[in-house]
């Protein structure tokens, strides 16, 4: 499941499809846009995702990280594997939309 968080983008910055119109923000954050958080198994399929997201304006960025080493629990044990981290950055009112995708 994507990891979601708020992002806070810079004043001088702007807004893109998916960022949302001034004034249009969430109250607590002020400004309604998140971070969404997805350890993919190859850099060739964090590209497949992130081009389909942005392709479909449902995504405004995507960042793709190097590998990283990620250690979690699985069926009683701890897994270790190398993952490739993309960040997609987004409105959370697209959130769903984009983990139904």
């Amino acid at each position: 499941m994507p990891e979601r968080t708020r992002n806070t983008p810079p004043a001088a910055e702007t807004p893109s499809p998916a960022a949302p119109p001034p004034g249009d923000g969430d109250a607590a954050a002020g400004t309604g846009l998140i971070d969404i958080w997805i350890n993919c198994p190859s850099a060739a399929v964090a590209r497949d995702i992130a081009e389909v997201l942005l392709r479909e304006r449902l995504a405004a960025c995507s960042n793709i990280f190097e590998a990283v080493s990620s250690a979690y629990h699985w069926r009683g044990g701890i897994e270790r594997e190398k993952e490739i981290p993309l960040l997609l950055k987004t409105r959370e009112a697209l959130f769903d939309r984009i983990v139904e995708r």
